[in-house]
């Protein structure tokens, strides 16, 4: 808490500021290069493990003729754009990070409301982590590059 006095005749004025919870150093603007390009990297890296774990998913039900949990040859399609948002993390693009955060969001509700199990929400939870990390870098990448 800060006092501040303004004025001999005027009584002091208390100034409290209060944080509920203290800001990460490493989550604030203008970050270390070095952290950005580390969740930039962890972002598409996710999106590669998400995309792969997807395609071998897809392919053991198309190969051995089961079911799963809804899969279909149309998680063949999910797969590859996956793996196509990806890529555009990699190449610290706006807008694939940003339609991989909707993708993501989107199928893993999808899936809870299909299935009814929570593992689709801890998905959610754990790869929405490394995706908004991500976001935020590449956001701020963009910024640093336009104010050098």
């Amino acid at each position: 808490m800060k006092v501040q006095i303004a004025d001999e005749s005027q009584p002091p004025v208390a100034v409290a500021q209060l944080y509920l919870v203290r800001p990460r150093k490493d989550l604030q603007m203008h970050r270390n290069p070095y952290f950005i390009q580390r969740d930039i990297k962890r972002a598409w890296v996710a999106a590669l493990i998400s995309a792969t774990v997807t395609l071998a998913i897809s392919l053991f039900v198309i190969l051995a003729h089961r079911t799963f949990y809804g899969v279909s040859a149309w998680t063949l399609f999910d797969a590859a754009l996956v793996y196509g948002l990806a890529i555009g993390v990699y190449r610290r693009s706006r807008i694939a990070i940003v339609l991989l955060i909707c993708y993501l969001a989107w199928s893993k509700l999808h899936q809870y409301w299909v299935t009814g199990k929570t593992g689709a929400l801890v998905g959610l939870a754990i790869f929405g982590y490394f995706f908004v990390a991500g976001a935020l870098a590449i956001f701020e990448y963009h910024r640093e590059r336009r104010d050098a």
